[in-house]
């Protein structure tokens, strides 16, 4: 199943990290414990991290406005 996760993510974003894609890899057991383990839930939830941080492309979210102060 890991093999055929990191093609897939692989293939679904494809600016995405190698580093990345081995984290969620590595850690897909928290997404049963959370609950994310019906097909439509898996969807949902990579549908959104693929489109949060840039496509998988980087772990840190940079802002586009600097703090004031």
């Amino acid at each position: 199943m890991s093999r055929n996760l990191a093609a897939d993510l692989a293939r679904l974003a494809l600016s995405a990290s190698k580093a990345i894609i081995a984290g969620i890899v590595a850690n897909q057991h928290f997404l049963d414990e959370a609950g994310s383990n019906t097909p439509i839930r898996l969807r949902h939830f990579f549908a959104r991290v693929c489109v949060e941080p840039a496509g998988c492309a980087r772990s840190r979210r940079t802002s586009p406005i600097a703090p004031s102060g």
